[in-house]
């Protein structure tokens, strides 16, 4: 992955409609040289299965290996993903499933000399989801009910908030929060 970006800025042009359009801006991303820039590698690797008991039952199993090389961030993560389908007749499914996700931060540590955590380590945004639900087709599969119950939970969350009596250079305070 690599993503580089120039881009540059103008004075506030303030317009309201049936006001004369206002003359376009000279600017130009070229005025400005400095290229922000995001480079890393990242690979993944994922099986999943679906195994058949009965007509009635079946299990599916899964998971996802993540690697991310990136200067400051390097992460890697294995999330199983589980399910169990029952089949009480042909139109009808109940199922039951249970997965994690994985997210990497976009640096290791929290790089920001305005916020009184400066320098803080970061952990990697995870999530946790627990699913049951069924799916019913009617009327020769012309159509198809579904309802389901989930609860997803997340953690590593970045929440960043303005103090309320900033001291010297140090103005916003960063946490990392879930569930």
């Amino acid at each position: 992955y690599y993503y580089g970006q120039l881009r540059t800025s103008s004075d506030s042009i303030f317009y309201s409609a049936g006001q004369t359009e206002p003359t376009r801006p000279d600017i130009s991303y070229k005025s400005d040289p400095t290229k922000s820039e995001s480079e890393y590698d990242f690979y993944g690797v994922y099986f999943q299965d679906l195994i058949t008991f009965s007509p009635e039952w079946q299990v599916s199993l899964g998971g996802r290996f993540d690697k991310q090389n990136k200067e400051g961030a390097d992460n890697e993560s294995f999330v199983p993903k589980f399910g169990v389908l029952y089949h009480p007749n042909a139109s009808a499914t109940v199922y039951g499933s249970y997965s994690e996700g994985f997210e990497p931060q976009s640096s290791d540590t929290l790089i920001n000399e305005s916020d009184i955590n400066n320098g803080m380590k970061l952990d990697a945004v995870t999530s946790e989801q627990k699913e049951i639900g069924i799916k019913w087709q009617l009327f020769d599969d012309r159509l198809m009910l579904s309802s389901a119950l989930f609860d997803i939970s997340k953690t590593g969350t970045l929440i960043t908030e303005q103090l309320d009596n900033p001291v010297g250079d140090i103005e916003t305070i960063t946490t990392q929060a879930g569930v």
